[in-house]
């Protein structure tokens, strides 16, 4: 019994402990980043961002946001249009040439109120939007795509939660 025990801490430690040694070591002050020429909007003072360098679900990503810096991180909340701008440029300058890229976002449909977007886990009502072409489809989970080769970047996307993206995650300082 005992060596299970120790062999179940020795499992959880070689997969936490990573996760734990790096914990907020990722998040960047856009607004005094030189990429993106340090562009901040009104409410980005007040917060950090970290794009997520691998790929999850929507749900997964949102749990990884979370539980990254408790309370005050989630996957990222646009206040307004000028924080979605900055955070494009900054995904350009950061990333400039690379493949497009889609990037879960904090806005996500109730599952009783397909169509209602709303952002998650706040209390901030969707004051503009930046809908691709033909969207949304009444799909629950939103992404953004950015990058070289994107018909429309910094567009939202909606999709099934369980499609595979990158994320960026939102902490206030």
């Amino acid at each position: 019994h005992q060596v299970n025990i120790l062999k179940m801490t020795s499992f959880l430690l070689f997969f936490l402990l990573p996760i734990l040694s790096i914990q907020g070591t990722n998040f960047v002050d856009i607004c005094n980043d030189s990429s993106g020429n340090k562009c901040c909007a009104t409410g980005m003072e007040n917060s950090e961002y970290w794009v997520m360098q691998y790929t999850g679900t929507w749900s997964e990503l949102d749990v990884e946001c979370r539980l990254e810096s408790m309370p005050n991180s989630q996957l990222v909340v646009f206040e307004n249009r000028g924080e979605n701008d900055c955070l494009i440029k900054y995904l350009q300058d950061e990333y400039n040439g690379e493949a497009q890229k889609k990037f879960a976002i904090g806005l996500k449909s109730p599952d009783d109120y397909r169509g209602v977007y709303e952002w998650r886990g706040t209390d901030a009502t969707l004051e503009f939007t930046n809908w691709s072409n033909n969207f949304p489809r009444d799909l629950p989970c939103v992404y953004m795509t950015v990058g070289q080769g994107a018909a429309q970047n910094g567009r939202w996307t909606d999709t099934v939660c369980t499609e595979q993206m990158y994320g960026i995650c939102e902490r206030t300082k």
